[in-house]
């Protein structure tokens, strides 16, 4: 079955023969994904492509992409991230936010971000540039996911939203 769960990370530290471990949030089940889950681990600010490639030693909080090849990972600042190469290369785009963003989705050729006091994303191509909608909200918003033509975005103090963008 496809979806986040907490699970055992493996990873190479970037030391010869020095492998870390624990615990993380791993992407499973999906069939185009590569054998190897992608592994977000937050106490080491890690984000570990099926390829082993890090792109960067920061804060990421959420991960999502239409392929194994095209991914958008989000963080603190307003940081973006983001592959066509299966993770081989990273490249970063500009949020327009320093806000932090906590999660990320996508689906009918759009992706959405949603992060600290009500910021929400919108790239309408793959994740290379991004505008912000509004959220009618200053909670922190932390989940989304997309059905159809409707964003669903959660956060804190019973936050739900549903929107038609």
């Amino acid at each position: 079955m496809a979806g986040w769960s907490s699970g055992r990370c493996d990873w190479d530290s970037g030391e010869p023969g020095k492998v870390l471990r624990g615990r993380g949030v791993v992407r499973r089940g999906e069939a185009h994904l590569p054998r190897r889950p992608w592994c977000l681990r937050r106490t080491q600010r890690l984000l570990l492509s099926p390829t082993g490639a890090r792109p960067r030693p920061e804060q990421l909080n959420g991960v999502w992409g239409p392929s194994a090849s095209d991914v958008v990972a989000v963080g603190d600042f307003g940081q973006i991230l983001r592959t066509v190469s299966s993770g081989a290369s990273w490249s970063t785009a500009s949020s327009g936010t320093k806000e932090d963003l906590a999660g990320v989705c996508g689906g009918g050729g759009k992706t959405f971000a949603v992060g600290a006091r009500g910021t929400l994303l919108e790239s309408a191509d793959g994740g290379a540039t991004w505008s912000a909608l509004p959220s009618g909200t200053t909670n922190d918003l932390t989940h989304c996911a997309v059905d159809g033509a409707t964003l669903y975005v959660a956060g804190s103090a019973g936050t739900i939203i549903a929107l038609t963008p």
